[in-house]
């Protein structure tokens, strides 16, 4: 489907993808180019050009790399199909999947008992992804994370995980997740220390 459907809309991109609405409540995640991987890497920064290019290659294959890994992952384990949103991969790198409200927008229209029950659905997850021996280190809670058409809370966006138990171990007893952009400005108030709460009873060394 990939090449031919000019019609679709674009609804949002991240580093890796664009993203576009191909409907039936579903998306389609499209690999950029790599020169607009390159561009993303560098942000504002004033790396140079080769910099940029070795950062934006590393990217590139830490990116297709796990998204290879979780593919070959779903295929023996049928019950992470639904915790990744359905996905079906037209390739290595680009597949359709569920669409989501991302949590942050679902924080923003509800209310706190709500936001509490999908942070605990957020914990869970993290927790059913250690037991395939998968962690997801950049903790992106907020856009990486949505509710699909069913209500279901998924992992939309899962290139930027690790398959290495001493790494997940090492995050883990260094409490990563609180160094993390997403965590650390996020607006102080209950929901962030309820989310603090679960994260750190969860994310132990046993």
């Amino acid at each position: 489907r990939i090449g031919y459907n000019y019609t679709m809309q674009k609804i949002d991109e991240g580093y890796f993808y664009n993203v576009f609405d191909i409907g039936n409540e579903r998306v389609l995640k499209k690999r950029k180019k790599f020169i607009d991987i390159a561009k993303n890497v560098q942000g504002n920064s004033k790396n140079f050009f080769v910099q940029t290019l070795i950062k934006a290659s590393w990217h590139f294959f830490r990116c297709f790399h796990a998204t290879k890994k979780i593919q070959r992952k779903i295929a023996k384990y049928q019950d992470l199909l639904g915790v990744f949103g359905n996905p079906n991969f037209l390739s290595y790198v680009n597949y359709e999947q569920d669409k989501i409200t991302p949590l942050m927008d679902y924080f923003a229209s509800h209310n706190e008992n709500e936001n509490k029950i999908m942070v605990d659905k957020y914990v869970s997850i993290i927790e059913t992804l250690l037991e395939y021996g998968i962690h997801d280190y950049v903790y992106k809670f907020k856009n990486s994370y949505g509710i699909n058409k069913e209500g279901n809370l998924i992992m939309a966006d899962f290139n930027e995980v690790t398959f290495s138990k001493p790494k997940t171990i090492q995050f883990v007893i260094e409490n990563q997740w609180e160094n993390e952009a997403q965590f650390r400005k996020y607006e102080n108030g209950n929901l962030k220390e309820y989310i603090g709460e679960k994260l750190r009873k969860s994310l132990t060394f046993e």
